[in-house]
């Protein structure tokens, strides 16, 4: 087990008041969590090199597909790189993958757009807890990408907006993946 289950296991005591808040919050926002060694867990994830020992989805994905694709890139594309990404969505279409991304500026927002224009599901692992929105200006996707596919995010309620997360997060979209473009 990485790092982070480490860490968690050693805590749980003090962890539980934490918790007992959190599956309020879940409740409310209508979350479902997936833990680590259960049978529902991304199995790709589960075999990453450092999974979250929980991380919570807001509507619904396949992760029993085959053919997980995360595409992501910078945040200031050329219309070129967007040009680039948009036909590599078209051209993957017919084998019917599950897009992941990461719902941020530039190439990110351009794979949720697309995989959506083309009917295929989509996954935003946020870098942020469930409630906030980052960058604000795609909140715009949430209904649409709720009709076909999911958010993700390891962090928890209280947890503060870092530039740190944008990492953690990474780490995920490579782990749910069978496939990573950059």
């Amino acid at each position: 087990i990485g790092k982070s289950h480490l860490k968690e296991i050693s805590q749980w005591k003090a962890a539980l008041p934490k918790l007992k808040k959190e599956e309020i919050f879940i409740k409310k926002m209508g979350l479902t969590p997936y833990i680590y060694g259960e049978k529902n867990y991304p199995i790709t994830l589960a075999h990453s090199s450092d999974p979250p020992t929980v991380f919570f989805q807001k509507g619904e994905a396949n992760w029993s597909n085959k053919k997980c694709i995360s595409i992501v890139g910078t945040r200031n594309p050329t219309q070129r790189g967007v040009a680039f990404c948009q036909q590599l969505i078209e051209e993957l279409t017919p084998f019917s993958p599950l897009i992941v991304s990461g719902l941020a500026r530039g190439i990110d927002i351009v794979d949720h757009r697309k995989a959506l224009e083309m009917g295929l599901e989509t996954v935003a692992v946020l870098a942020h807890p469930f409630g906030q929105w980052y960058p604000k200006e795609h909140k715009g996707e949430v209904d649409k990408i709720m009709q076909n596919g999911a958010f993700i995010t390891e962090f928890w309620s209280d947890d503060p907006f870092e530039r740190a997360n944008f990492l953690k997060r990474n780490r995920i979209i490579e782990g749910l993946s069978h496939a990573t473009i950059v």
